[in-house]
């Protein structure tokens, strides 16, 4: 709409300049970036800088969908009213699937969090390892006399190590290190292993799973790395 009206609106010149540099500044990364397929991590942050662009975008097409509703029929402004509170729910009604993950979260185009497992790492930064220990916590309560005594418990992650030990504690000794392991803290990202070993913690989010715990003790595994990464 932007570019309609700098090119065919009857607006001053310099306006028209404004209009053109705003819709640049918004389209031409990602347009660069989508052409060019750089190697690059996922995530929002390698475009936050085109965010304000995107917003004088649509702050004007409120604006101008505002005048145009004025001038309509209300059951017309009810439709539209409609529509778009239709448009909020579904964003909203997916990002409370996704709580406390909704940096997650990708759109229907790409098939939403189940669509885009497949093509991009979606917990690159190993939030689910937070419910992960207290589910891991929660086990080794329950399983109290099983369990190792006069030591801290070993745990082989896969992700974040800082996050892993951060949110396990002090009772956990983390390490990459797979040999005498109690457990195996796993992100279910492409370079992560999956372990012949029982799963004692599943971290989902519509149907796709973030994160495993293994119980992982009196068993050998190579390594917590998938086979060539």
């Amino acid at each position: 709409g932007a570019l309609v009206v700098a090119f065919f609106g009857k607006v001053s010149a310099s306006r028209r300049a404004i209009l053109m540099l705003v819709v640049s500044a918004a389209a031409f990364p990602v347009l660069l970036t989508v052409a060019t397929r750089p190697v690059m991590y996922n995530g929002i942050r390698h475009f936050v800088f085109v965010t304000p662009a995107l917003a004088l975008l649509g702050g004007l097409s409120a604006a101008w969908a505002f005048e145009f509703l004025r001038r309509q029929h209300k059951a017309f402004q009810a439709a539209a009213l409609a529509a778009t509170l239709a448009g909020f729910a579904v964003p909203i009604s997916t990002f409370a699937t996704l709580h406390p993950y909704e940096y997650t979260y990708y759109n229907n185009f790409v098939g939403g969090v189940q669509g885009a497992e497949k093509q991009f790492m979606l917990d690159y930064w190993g939030l689910a390892f937070k419910q992960a220990a207290a589910e891991l916590d929660e086990y080794v309560e329950e399983h109290r006399r099983s369990m190792p005594q006069g030591r801290k418990y070993r745990v082989a992650v896969c992700g974040p190590h800082r996050a892993a030990a951060a949110e396990l504690g002090p009772r956990y000794e983390t390490t990459y290190d797979t040999r005498d392991a109690d457990f195996a803290l796993m992100l279910d990202e492409f370079y992560c292993a999956k372990i012949p070993a029982p799963v004692i913690v599943k971290i989902e989010r519509d149907q796709v799973v973030y994160a495993r715990v293994y119980d992982v003790r009196g068993r050998s595994f190579p390594s917590v790395f998938a086979a060539g990464q």
